[in-house]
């Protein structure tokens, strides 16, 4: 008789173990959702924005240093353009005034570059005499060669070439599509691209 008494007590025990270790579970997994949805709610406001695409950035590389500018990066200073050296001089004075301690409104100073208009389109091939068109052909020519020494330091997807309109004019194939004017191409980075070929094309005359 006490045997029996004894395993009807331990049975008992072990059941209500088992039914605690039930409620237990139930009751955590009701309260895990809320939890998530509150760490969710919280995860946007933690995420980073990201980095403009203008400004100045040094990034080393195996073979020498990378330096984009304005979203243009460039491995050698010899292929940037006029406008982009002054652009780099006064990148690099407000670098300077802020390491002096300046205010805002003295670094702003001390960096604003000497700018030239910069054209919004290529180069248009006029006249019809055979002399003209054999200039006009040497032209685009120059200007796609500076435009793929450009692009070589570059990482377009697409290949970029200068050529010559099927009703005359300058032409620019971005991959397999042909745009007559530089404000057509969607790409920004293509855009500077090309007009960074012709200033070049254009101090050399």
């Amino acid at each position: 008789m006490d045997g029996a008494l004894i395993l009807f007590l331990l049975l008992g025990l072990a059941g209500g173990w088992v039914l605690g270790l039930l409620v237990g579970w139930f009751f955590g997994k009701r309260s895990a959702p809320p939890r998530a949805a509150a760490e969710a709610s919280v995860a946007p406001s933690e995420a980073k924005a990201s980095p403009p695409s203008l400004g100045l950035m040094l990034r080393r590389r195996e073979d020498g240093l990378e330096v984009t500018l304005d979203g243009v990066a460039y491995r050698r200073y010899a292929t940037m353009p006029a406008d982009s050296r002054r652009r780099l001089v006064a990148y690099l004075r407000l670098v300077g005034a802020w390491m002096e301690g300046k205010s805002t409104r003295e670094m702003v100073t001390a960096a604003t570059p000497q700018r030239k208009p910069t054209p919004t389109t290529a180069p248009p091939m006029q006249g019809n005499g055979a002399g003209e068109g054999a200039a006009s052909q040497r032209m685009i020519e120059q200007i796609d060669e500076i435009v793929q020494r450009l692009q070589a330091e570059t990482d377009l997807p697409e290949p970029v070439r200068v050529v010559g309109g099927l009703k005359g004019g300058v032409n620019i194939l971005v991959g397999l599509k042909r745009y007559e004017h530089i404000e057509s191409i969607p790409d920004e980075a293509v855009r500077a691209l090309v007009r960074r070929a012709v200033q070049i094309w254009e101090s050399r005359q």
